[in-house]
């Protein structure tokens, strides 16, 4: 019931539907989302070869 009547009043009031109004990103924030983006995979990455080495190497100390 809360979430059709905050639907209702977003389409009737136009203040609140400008506010909830998507605008395409700009060409700046497209470049950040991607840098972003690029460095959460290169650390994600980064931890799971460091963790990989890891495992390898104490598997060679334990033979």
């Amino acid at each position: 019931v809360t979430m059709g009547a905050l639907a209702v009043l977003g389409v009737l009031v136009a203040p609140v539907r400008e506010f909830f109004l998507l605008a395409w990103p700009t060409t700046s924030t497209w470049l950040a989302i991607l840098i972003g983006g690029g460095a959460a995979v290169a650390g994600i990455q980064a931890v799971g070869v460091a963790r990989w080495i890891g495992r390898l190497t104490s598997r060679v100390s334990k033979e």
